[in-house]
């Protein structure tokens, strides 16, 4: 698969034509995502590494509209600094569907915290909101170093 048909595909299978109505305040770093997968898939080596371990690419095909928006509400409620963006990213994604596949049903985290304070909420959503910010200006500057073509 070449760039063009791989920036295609990854347009179609997140219905990015659509993006801001799907993603909302995601909707750029989704749009980033795509263009990484299509520069990862669209290498001519049939496999990446993903920690340590090199994997076969296919899997990245197999990623739908649903996993690309739980990764970016993943990365946006990540506390702490992600050292690697790229790696973070692709290991993020390429297990994105086991990931969505358990949470639905009730093994990954059920999202039953206690309440929170006031305070804790608010700095919840700071944090929340800056791991959004650096993950769009990560994508941002991604697609500048790719260039148009990937």
């Amino acid at each position: 698969m070449d760039s063009a048909e791989a920036t295609d595909y990854f347009a179609q299978r997140f219905d990015l034509a659509h993006a801001g109505e799907r993603y909302g305040e995601h909707a750029e770093a989704v749009k980033g995502m795509a263009a990484l997968l299509a520069e990862v898939v669209s290498d001519p080596t049939p496999r990446v590494k993903i920690g340590s371990q090199s994997v076969p690419k296919g899997r990245f095909l197999q990623l739908t509209a649903d996993h690309a928006a739980y990764v970016a509400e993943s990365v946006a409620a990540q506390e702490g600094k992600i050292r690697n963006p790229r790696s973070y990213l692709l290991t993020a994604l390429y297990r994105a569907p086991e990931t969505v596949s358990a949470r639905s049903k009730g093994k990954a985290g059920t999202g039953n915290r206690s309440a929170q304070s006031p305070e804790q909420a608010a700095r919840n959503a700071e944090q929340t909101a800056k791991q959004t910010q650096w993950l769009q200006d990560f994508l941002a500057e991604y697609g500048k170093e790719a260039g148009p073509d990937g």
